[in-house]
């Protein structure tokens, strides 16, 4: 009796077939997945320089920025939307902008100074202007989505965008007062 060969049961018999076609499945979800994780990391990345571009288009506008009061009204404008993504913008001279590459300062360094948020006119580095009113006021724009993290050195998952752009001042020479287009360059940093 126990040397006669019969029925090891369903499974016993079609165990040899359900093996390959057990690995097959895995590696099929296997790969799906993986394509799947890719196609969301890519597709975030993307969602995130579109609203880096429409960002920058709504803040610097034609590249023309006619005052302090223009770039802090299209902030404060642009900052009524609800954006997935932090973001910080700031004017740079190209002066100041050539100085910090030669001397090799980094311009994150700014923007992840405490006081940047809270006093952006105590940053040296940023853009500064007169306002309607004769104030000095910074060409700074900050916007944090709700439950978003601040800038730190933690996260490198920084885009960061240069556009050059012009900006209006009203220069006083002797009595005269004369308008004057100077070159600056804006920088945005999204997170």
């Amino acid at each position: 009796m126990f040397n006669k060969k019969g029925f090891i049961g369903a499974i016993g018999d079609d165990l040899p077939s359900l093996i390959p076609i057990i690995v097959a499945l895995l590696l099929f979800f296997t790969v799906f997945s993986i394509t799947f994780n890719s196609y969301n990391e890519k597709n975030a990345l993307l969602r995130k320089n579109i609203s880096l571009m429409n960002i920058s288009r709504d803040l610097k506008g034609d590249s023309l920025i006619l005052g302090v009061d223009q770039f802090l009204g299209n902030c404060n404008r642009i900052k009524f939307n609800q954006y997935g993504e932090n973001f910080m913008v700031a004017i740079y001279s190209n002066d100041t902008l050539t100085g910090m590459f030669s001397s090799g300062e980094n311009f994150l360094d700014d923007f992840k100074n405490p006081n940047a948020v809270d006093y952006p006119e105590d940053i040296e580095n940023f853009l500064k202007g007169l306002d309607e009113d004769g104030l000095e006021k910074t060409y700074f724009c900050y916007y944090k989505k709700i439950g978003g993290m601040q800038i730190s050195d933690k996260r490198a998952n920084y885009l960061t965008r240069f556009y050059p752009v012009a900006i209006q001042e009203k220069v006083s020479i002797g009595e005269t007062d004369y308008l004057v287009v100077s070159p600056g360059i804006m920088i945005m940093v999204i997170w």
